[in-house]
């Protein structure tokens, strides 16, 4: 297709996709400025209306006659020219380039998501012209400061200057002189001088610069002159001293200057992206107090001004202050060689840059048109993800992303030809560069370029991330360090996998999401509190010369530590630390640590584990054989390593870790290395915020099991076990009419997901008895009615049961199995005497099974329809309708997903107790009788199956945050959940982004479009046939459920089913925003009782049975003895069996379903939490009407009333009467009635 062609489709298609435009903007509201003003935003939004949408041209180079583009981009000129600039000759590089590429963009969609998202952030013109006059106002200011006097000692130079008010006090204007500050006896002078260049620079400068909600700063550098230094100032600090007393001086003089000019403005130092070496001076709008307006007061547009002094390139021999050279001397008679001063070197060749690399970038943008809007894409992504140039924030943000591209316009491949292309659209800029990002590595393969268009001098030799200037020596990623590094791969990688998705569009999280959330983003939060560097012995001479902020120190070490420490178990370790806070000129300078207990700083670790190596036991070191490896190891594990022999014969340094319920292996590693190698602080202010979570997951009172680890799925194991030795005792029975198939487990436990364990036994458990079913071969014998049917399943039943006890006539564990054949009435509502036969095992566990052949499906089906066949809505139809759905769930539906969430809870480790813990959180909160398991089990699996934008959850905390998350922003209204449950198959296979279709990274990129578009589709006429959410509030599509409503369907249609689902959506929206800001785990699973009419207290049936015994032991430890037998009393067994609490609860609904909306937590026998069941009453029956004959509900007569004549013949809800019938009704099971709302 010619760039002719593709402009039409573009244009063609961009009236259609208009209205999606507003989606964009809808979702940019983190990125508003608060202080906007709404009157402004709607005149910028019509100035804007009026622009023309770009279109495609292709131009020649003008600074660059030898090359061309060769591909088209967008332009402002006459799309005819580029049918000229098409026919000249393309270089072979371009032409394979050109090839390799996608579109000039994803999709029509996603350029107009990109137009509407640029023109959404970019700066208001009224903005812009306020702060231009605010900036020459500045300029004469600057330019109106008086010289010093040459020569000025120490003394004389603080002397000079003069007082500031910071509106808590007058003090004169202090020096920030970096550590360590100038000694008194020093031979240097001081002096200032007016600059010689004043530049525009930064993102303001190069016009990349965008609304943020913490406001826009705007960079000027103030080159001073040469003749302020001598040839030997770059050694030791002189440089940053005389650079400290030019910005107070600067300070001093702006501040008189302001006075004068009636400039609204107050200045405070800050340290230029976290370097303590490079104090800024940050200038700020004083709001305007007084009712006269003035034209400068720039408070409403959220802009800060930052000064910069630099210094000329040429100001000191850069080949001195390359990234190997020492130019800190210091006394050490135990050093043969003074170390490196990377840092220190970088920061002054940093200063020399400003101005030289603006022209850099400049250049770039003019040869590229698209190179602007890609820097503003490459922002956006930096900064949801929490990148910036700052030390503490990774040290690479959206200058070190412009250069990276800028770069790549000149080269970058290993051959040495260009990876970008001048004729690329600002998506393929963008992509190229993730992409770029994602796949090289930059710590063994240095990037090398020259600025400048030719240079003789030789890049130097060092270690690290380096993407390396050889004209000017500097590295321009010497601010990051190696997590930061892997972080940025990490997220780069992830964004790339996302960009090659073709069925969902991922827009949003990949530019408007904030993905930086500590409790969503990483698998483990640990909290470690700075200390004062006095305190730690580390931190010394030769430390501070490397590293001159103890914050950086800090976390560098930390870093080595646990990265050692953890090894494969974690796939990244983040460190972030608050950023400096600017402080008042009358300071020298902030204390870097505030070691304060209230908010003292806090260094936040976030780790992305590995799943299948973060838990495990062992810890291996080297073997023995390699003493000098082995005595390394032994001095940094300490007390705990130990030489063990393993299985295989081999004798190894090892760490071997107890692994505790409730708590994660890495957080007892973290524990353990943090207070072996960081003795100096406090354990008990160390702290763990994922860990309240776990302690929630119901665990028996077993020391064995308390001992294993959250991934344990030893009693799931044992139990399925026990049933496939049954299975295949059945498949073995020859003597029957017909051959059993198959024999399919349909239950939770059997799938790993159940709440509790399941315990051998244990027959209080709701779960302990799991359903079965057995499928027999086809055959054509079965009865045409559902009755006759059900008896001949029966009567196999009976069959099977006597072929069962011969075959295992002579098994050992004959006499342990208990095998029994039952009637069930209510398995499927409105259909009679279903049979099933029911077998303990000797392991301790209970199934029962139930037939199922080909010919239910028609039958059931049958009900459905009616006898009749017409649509009218009978109650006999409504109750066959009933029938069909729940056969379709517990027969059909739930063989399909058993055997699915069993593949899936194998596949991730961490999913079993993450659906378990979800499923404690609903029942706490009394919705797990109106929101199926199945249907949490399918919502659990969104951060595992969907993980986007973040890596699979390697922890329980993770993915229950997640799952909390997803449910407090999920719009059911108009949006379903699509999940897509195929798993890759070829390792080796490639996606369309290039990179593995088995990737661990991210899951859910891989779906076809064909399928997404069916599962739309079917969401879109759900909606049109329910559109009051009467019976199926919630859609949930899978390829073995394209109706999307299996699982959450009502089984009878009710206009309150949407409550229940009003209810989740709101109780996950307080729970969030509770982990968000404080982890009260105890608040988010204490359930909210206040909102209820009225409240059923319940004693716990255990307790009524036990206190009805006769028989006691006597002794209260003797009870938490695990059982190892079944009752041999039938009353006594059929007594633990029933579920006491569901019984009432479901006489409830039958009896005052009408009337009361019923929620409960106790259907799971819990013998620690109190049960409660909770009632509504149906507001449609609410207040008083005219009396009718069979009312379906208790009513009392309304007292009369002056106003009506007739109100005696009314009547209202008896609330007293149903209250006291349920209280009889439950008897000893009700302990009390508790009345929230009259």
């Amino acid at each position: 297709m010619g760039v002719t062609d593709r402009k039409k489709r573009l244009n063609s298609t961009e009236a259609e996709e208009s209205s999606k435009k507003q989606k964009v903007v809808a979702s940019l509201a983190d990125l508003e400025s608060e202080n906007e003003d709404d009157s402004e935003l709607e005149s910028s939004d019509e100035e804007e209306e009026g622009k023309e949408s770009m279109e495609m041209q292709s131009t020649d180079d003008e600074e660059d006659g030898d090359e061309e583009d060769g591909v088209a981009r967008f332009s402002n000129g006459d799309p005819k020219t580029a049918n000229k600039a098409t026919r000249k000759a393309l270089s072979l590089q371009e032409v394979q380039i050109a090839k390799e590429t996608h579109e000039l963009f994803k999709s029509n969609i996603f350029k107009l998501q990109i137009d509407e998202l640029l023109k959404e952030v970019q700066l208001k013109e009224t903005h812009n012209k306020t702060i231009e006059k605010v900036l020459h106002r500045l300029n004469d200011i600057i330019q109106a400061i008086p010289e010093s006097e040459s020569g000025l000692t120490l003394s004389e130079a603080i002397a000079s200057l003069g007082s500031y008010n910071n509106g808590k006090k007058t003090g004169t204007i202090a020096i920030p002189f970096p550590d360590p500050k100038p000694n008194d006896d020093i031979k240097y002078t001081f002096s200032y001088m007016k600059p010689e260049e004043t530049h525009l620079v930064g993102s303001f400068g190069f016009k990349t610069a965008i609304k943020q909600p913490e406001g826009v700063t705007i960079d000027i550098a103030l080159i001073m002159p040469k003749t302020l230094f001598q040839d030997k100032d770059y050694l030791n600090y002189r440089y940053f001293h005389k650079r400290a007393f030019y910005l107070a001086s600067l300070a001093d003089g702006i501040n008189k200057g302001a006075k004068k000019t009636s400039l609204p403005i107050k200045i405070s130092y800050e340290y230029l992206n976290g370097d303590p070496l490079r104090p800024a001076l940050l200038i700020e709008a004083e709001k305007n107090t007084s009712k006269k307006e003035n034209e400068l007061n720039f408070a409403k547009t959220n802009f800060k001004i930052r000064i910069l002094p630099g210094i000329h390139k040429d100001t000191f021999d850069v080949r001195k202050l390359s990234p190997e050279k020492n130019c800190v001397r210091i006394q050490d008679q135990q050093l043969s060689q003074l170390p490196a001063t990377l840092s220190y070197n970088s920061s002054i060749l940093s200063d020399a840059t400003y101005n030289y690399y603006l022209a850099f970038l400049h250049k770039s943008a003019r040869l590229c048109e698209g190179f602007r809007e890609a820097a503003k894409l490459g922002r956006l992504w930096l900064r949801q993800r929490g990148f910036n140039s700052s030390v503490n924030s990774g040290g690479f943000g959206h200058f070190e992303f412009s250069m990276v591209m800028a770069v790549l316009l000149k080269g970058g491949a290993s051959n040495g030809n260009r990876i970008l292309m001048n004729g690329f659209s600002s998506y393929q800029l963008f992509k190229a560069t993730i992409k770029y990002l994602s796949e090289n590595d930059l710590k063994s393969n240095h990037v090398y370029f020259a600025a400048s268009t030719s240079t003789k001098l030789q890049p130097a030799t060092f270690s690290g991330i380096a993407l390396y200037d050889k004209d000017i020596h500097l590295n321009i990623l010497s601010k990051m360090s190696d997590w930061s590094y892997n972080a940025l791969k990490h997220e780069a990688s992830i964004t790339l996998e996302l960009l090659g998705d073709m069925a969902i569009d991922r827009f949003e999280i990949l530019f408007l999401k904030k993905i930086a959330i500590p409790c969503l983003h990483f698998d483990s939060v640990i909290r470690v509190p700075f200390t004062l560097p006095s305190k730690d012995q580390n931190y010394n001479a030769l430390a501070k010369v490397q590293y001159p902020s103890y914050k950086e120190f800090f976390v560098q070490r930390m870093h080595r530590v646990l990265s050692r420490g953890l090894g494969e178990r974690a796939e990244q370790i983040i460190l972030r630390t608050e950023s400096s806070t600017s402080w008042s000129v009358i300071k020298r300078r902030v204390n870097e640590v505030n070691d304060s207990e209230v908010n003292g700083d806090v260094l936040t670790i976030g780790l992305i584990l590995n799943p299948t190596e973060c838990e495990k036991a062992v810890t291996h070191g080297p073997s023995s054989e390699f003493t000098d490896e082995a005595e390394k190891f032994r001095q940094f594990w300490g007390k705990v390593a130990e030489l063990r022999r393993f299985h295989d014969g081999s004798i190894k340094e090892s760490v071997v870790w107890s692994p505790k319920q409730g708590k994660l292996v890495a957080h007892s590693i973290v524990e353990y290395l943090i207070g072996r190698h960081f003795a100096y602080l406090e354990s008990e202010s160390i702290e763990f915020p994922g860990e309240g979570a776990i302690e929630y997951l119901p665990s028996p009172n077993d020391k064995a099991i308390k001992e294993t680890t959250v991934t344990s799925t030893l009693l799931y194991q044992q139990k399925l076990s026990s049933f496939e030795k049954v299975a295949r005792i059945m498949q073995e029975l020859y003597d029957l009419p017909l051959r059993i198939k198959t024999v399919l487990p349909t239950t939770a436990s059997m799938r790993y997901t159940s709440v509790d364990l399941p315990i051998p036994y244990k027959l209080s458990l709701e779960s302990f008895f799991d359903n079965a079913v057995i499928e027999f071969e086809t055959s054509g014998r079965w009865p045409d009615d559902l009755f006759a049917t059900e008896q001949t399943k029966t009567a196999f039943l009976l069959k099977i049961c006597e072929e069962f006890e011969k075959a295992i006539k002579n098994n050992k564990d004959a006499e342990k199995y208990k095998i029994s054949i039952g009637i069930s009435s209510d398995f499927v509502p409105n259909v009679k005497s279903i049979g099933f036969l029911q077998i303990l095992t000797p392991e301790g566990f209970g199934f029962r099974f139930r037939v199922f052949n080909d010919r239910d499906s028609v039958l059931y089906k049958r009900l459905a329809i009616g006898e009749d066949n017409n649509n009218k809505q009978t109650k006999k139809k409504r109750q066959g309708e009933a029938s069909y759905k729940v056969f379709n769930q517990k027969y059909i539906g739930s063989i399909t997903h058993t055997r699915t969430i069993q593949s899936l809870a194998r596949r991730f480790p961490f999913y079993s107790p993450t659906v378990r813990l979800v499923k404690k959180w609903f029942d706490n909160h009394k919705l797990s009788q109106h929101i199926s398991e199945e249907t949490i089990e399918l919502i659990c699996l969104k951060p595992f199956v969907d993980s986007a934008p973040y890596s699979i959850p390697s922890s329980v905390n993770s993915a229950f945050n997640r799952v909390l998350h997803f449910l407090s922003i999920w719009d059911w209204r108009i949006s379903p959940l699509i999940l897509d449950l195929e798993r890759p198959v070829d390792p080796n296979s490639q996606t369309k982004s290039g990179t593995s279709a088995f990737s661990n990274l991210v899951q859910g990129t891989q779906m076809s479009t064909k399928a997404f578009a069916k599962l739309s589709s079917s969401f879109e006429k759900h909606r049109q046939n329910d559109p009051v959410f009467t019976h199926a509030p919630l859609f949930i599509g899978t390829r073995h459920d394209s109706t999307g409503v299996l699982w959450t369907q009502s089984i009878y249609p009710s206009p309150l089913s949407k409550v229940f689902t009003s209810r989740m959506t709101a109780l996950a929206r307080a729970a969030y925003s509770t982990i968000s800001i404080s982890n009260d785990w105890e608040t988010i699973f204490t359930p909210s009782n206040s909102d209820y009419d009225f409240l059923i207290h319940l004693n716990n049936p255990n307790q009524i049975t036990k206190s009805k015994s006769s028989t006691s032991n006597g002794y209260k430890n003797l009870s938490i003895i695990q059982a190892n037998s079944f009752p041999k009393n039938e009353k006594e067994f059929a007594t633990k069996i029933t579920n006491f609490i569901g019984e009432f609860y479901s006489d409830l609904n039958q009896t005052y379903g009408d009337s009361i909306l019923f929620f409960t937590n106790g259907l799971n026998n819990s013998e620690e939490s109190e049960v409660i069941i909770a009632g509504l009453w149906n507001p449609e029956i609410l207040g008083s009407r005219s009396f009718k004959v069979n009312m379906h509900y208790s009513s009392k007569p309304v007292e009369a009333s002056k106003s009506k004549k007739n109100a005696t013949s009314e009547v209202a809800l008896n609330k007293d009467a149903i209250l006291e019938e349920i209280k009889r009704l439950g008897g000893d099971l009700v302990k009390d009635i508790e009345i929230n709302k009259a």
